[in-house]
C-alpha cells in the first residue's frame, strides 16, 4: 500500500524511477523495490522521499484507522477456572 502512494506521488511530480533515485542517490531499482512493497522504509528515508518528491511525508503514508475502545464488558467466570 505504501509502495502504491510512493508510485502515485512520484507520478504526481511528473518524475521517473530513474529521476527519483538520482535526487537520493539510490538505484532505480531500489525505488522499484519500494514502490512494489518489497522493502520496509524506514521513517528517515521516507522523509527523505517526500523531500525528494516535494510532498507532505503524509501522502507516502498509508492511511491508518484509529479504534477505540467505548465499552468494557467484564464476565463472570466460574469458580474451577
Amino acid at each position: 500500500m505504501r509502495g502504491e502512494r510512493i508510485k502515485a506521488a512520484r507520478r504526481m511530480a511528473g518524475l521517473s524511477q530513474r529521476a527519483l533515485a538520482a535526487r537520493l542517490g539510490v538505484s532505480a531499482m531500489a525505488v522499484s523495490k519500494w514502490e512494489r512493497g518489497e522493502v520496509l522504509l524506514g521513517s528517515a528515508r521516507l522523509l527523505q522521499i517526500a523531500d525528494a518528491l516535494e510532498c507532505p511525508v503524509s501522502r507516502l503514508r498509508p492511511l491508518t484507522r484509529t479504534v477505540t475502545l467505548t465499552r468494557v464488558h467484564y464476565c463472570q467466570l466460574p469458580e474451577w477456572v
